[in-house]
């Protein structure tokens, strides 16, 4: 039963037969079904809360889906921590080197700002924690420019696809990968991953050397070009 006037405040009866918030009987429905023991009820009183409640959804839907976030997940994510002036200018998405497998779960989105000293802000998402906002200050890196702004409508293939793609390159197919890195940028107006990875050495086991990289374009999903080393690994 509705208590309220449809917007995303409105109450509903909970299923204890309680009134509760829209937002809090969402979180409960996605949150309940994984840990029944657990009720996250946080109360949408303020525009604050709201986005908490809504960034918090989402956390629950990526943990829902048993995956790690893909990099445009976080893309559209990041509009929801930036000023408005500089969303959707993005020019760089890029990872760390991944911990426990080959997905990355550390992310920095950069953005190309034009009232930031070094034209640049970014936003770092670490495991599924909220995203922090900085303005790198690099001493001798150029300064961003609007100019490699990435072109939203020719990103059509996401970080998972990409990986995959990359992973199953006749070169790499039989080897023991064991870790990536993945950066997104435009090379000559098109949109690339560069994708690095690391694979276990022959001779020594428990070791690992990164054998280079596979770039991949992210508007039609094709490997572009090839910088491998393998000989590190015998």
């Amino acid at each position: 039963m509705v208590l309220g006037d449809g917007s995303l405040g409105r109450t509903e009866v909970d299923s204890k037969g309680k009134p509760a918030f829209r937002a809090e009987l969402e979180i409960e429905r996605a949150h309940s079904a994984f840990y029944p023991r657990i009720m996250i009820l946080e109360r949408a009183k303020s525009s604050g809360e709201i986005l908490f409640v809504v960034m918090l959804f989402n956390m629950l839907v990526w943990t829902a889906r048993g995956a790690e976030p893909t990099a445009f997940d976080l893309l559209k994510e990041g509009n929801r921590h930036i000023p408005e002036e500089v969303k959707d200018q993005v020019v760089q998405i890029r990872s760390e080197k991944s911990r426990d497998g080959l997905t990355p779960d550390t992310w920095f989105i950069r953005y190309y700002d034009i009232g930031a000293r070094t034209k640049e802000t970014e936003l770092k998402f670490e495991n599924g924690k909220s995203p922090r906002l900085r303005r790198p200050f690099r001493l001798f890196a150029r300064a961003g420019a609007a100019s490699n702004v990435l072109d939203q409508a020719k990103l059509k293939v996401d970080s998972n696809v990409a990986l995959k793609t990359a992973q199953k390159d006749r070169l790499l197919e039989k080897l023991q990968l064991t870790n990536s890195q993945m950066t997104l940028e435009n090379s000559e107006d098109v949109p690339v991953w560069k994708i690095t990875f690391w694979a276990g050495k022959a001779r020594e086991p428990g070791k690992t050397a990164e054998i280079g990289k596979i770039f991949v374009n992210a508007e039609d999903g094709k490997v572009v070009h090839r910088d491998l080393h393998l000989d590190r690994i015998e």
